[in-house]
């Protein structure tokens, strides 16, 4: 029986981590193809490019690189590599993370070490395979977004960071956040919790703030620039608005924090039913015990909606006829695209902002 190696993450964090610091990246989101473009003899091509040299299909150029996403081709008489990938997949987050996963592939040599022209599991033994994609997906992770970081944004906002922020500042998709969360959830439990490191400091994180955050002037909630709806309050934001808040001293005291009513998983389904605290939780969407709908999301329903009885308002959860679907924080009262009510929201699950904003400014008041 044929042994492999283990996979090596520590290998593949280091050389994420050595890469950034090398080309003293100091800006978010990372930039992949700029990074790619460092390298002589690395180069980037798209699929309806490559086919159209070959004068074939799309599909057919897929059937032959053996997958949909992207893949690292490697002539080893030149010692040259390309970087194809599908430029027309729905995902902007997943074609990044595809970018990021071959340029894994590359640094990590997988290619030369297995002696294949492609990483496939049609060319290389299953368990080889495996250790190569778990590394190269270990890289892209932490070169997209790297945990120092992400610790150097816990201690600006009070060690609080969720799966939509991490979503919304590296520029990765929903899943991935999921399992970076994870990670940190993790590391928390051995005391490794916003421990800062020299690439910390490479990220200009407050110039980040400047730049990419902004506060809502109705209900003080720390928010990206680009946030249409504020999810807390439902104002609608303003794009030119100056955050003088992040510029005040002790501008961190100011900010407001809306409680959480639960955690979410990777899907955004509650891991505890928020309403009756029901740990056991089926695969559907609904409290087996309460009967809460346990995904907030957009509902479609805006705040002049009438409901005629519960019924009606469960319909609008699980159907959500006219909402845009997108999935929200825990604390999300609205959708930040449409400004429709969230379903938690729709629920009576979260209460209006200002009642939280009322007790949270009055124990600040009370603090000074």
């Amino acid at each position: 029986m044929t042994t492999y190696r283990d996979a090596n993450y520590a290998l593949a964090q280091k050389s994420a981590y050595d890469l950034l610091e090398t080309l003293g990246i100091s800006n978010l989101p990372i930039s992949v193809k700029k990074v790619i473009r460092v390298f002589p003899n690395l180069h980037l091509q798209r699929y309806d490019q490559y086919a159209k040299s070959l004068q074939c299909s799309e599909q057919e150029v897929a059937k032959l690189l053996q997958s949909d996403d992207g893949a690292l081709w490697y002539n080893a008489d030149d010692n040259d590599y390309i970087i194809f990938y599908n430029a027309k997949i729905d995902s902007k987050e997943r074609i990044r993370f595809t970018l990021a996963h071959e340029l894994g592939h590359y640094i990590l040599r997988h290619n030369e070490e297995s002696n294949e022209t492609i990483v496939s599991r049609y060319l290389l033994p299953e368990g080889k395979y495996r250790i190569y994609e778990r590394e190269a997906n270990y890289f892209a992770k932490r070169f997209l977004a790297p945990v120092p970081v992400i610790d150097g944004f816990l201690s600006y906002n009070n060690y609080r960071i969720d799966q939509f922020d991490i979503e919304s500042i590296f520029n990765v998709s929903f899943s991935v956040s999921g399992h970076i969360i994870d990670d940190l959830n993790r590391r928390k439990q051995y005391g490794l919790h916003g421990v800062k490191t020299k690439l910390t400091n490479q990220f200009d994180l407050l110039n980040f703030g400047l730049a990419k955050t902004t506060t809502c002037k109705t209900c003080n909630y720390l928010l990206l620039k680009d946030t249409v709806i504020c999810p807390i309050c439902g104002t609608k934001q303003n794009p030119q608005y100056i955050n003088y808040l992040f510029l005040s001293k002790g501008w961190r005291n100011n900010l407001m924090n809306y409680k959480k009513p639960c955690r979410l998983d990777k899907g955004g389904k509650a891991i505890i039913c928020p309403v009756c605290g029901n740990e056991e939780i089926t695969n559907g969407p609904i409290c087996p015990i309460c009967g809460t709908y346990l995904i907030n999301k957009c509902s479609g329903c805006s705040v002049t909606s009438e409901f005629d009885d519960i019924d009606d308002i469960k319909y609008a959860c699980l159907e959500s006829p006219n909402g845009c679907n997108m999935l929200l924080p825990s604390n999300a009262r609205y959708c930040t695209q449409c400004g429709c009510m969230s379903t938690f929201y729709l629920q009576d699950v979260l209460s209006d902002y200002t009642e939280e904003f009322k007790l949270e400014s009055d124990s600040k008041l009370k603090a000074i």
